[in-house]
């Protein structure tokens, strides 16, 4: 049996529609690398870790 987490990609993910996405993936159980243009990155990266 394959234990391997899925992983995916958001960008704009720092707030809107690519945050919302980045919630639903982490809550689906998947490994999510975030990225996005302003330091509000930082704030939904940790948001999500919770």
């Amino acid at each position: 049996m394959n234990n391997t987490k899925k992983l995916v990609l958001i960008t704009g993910a720092s707030s809107g529609l690519g945050f919302e996405l980045a919630k639903l993936f982490a809550n689906d159980g998947y490994d999510v690398a975030m990225s996005g243009s302003s330091d509000r990155i930082y704030n939904s990266a940790e948001e999500i870790k919770n």
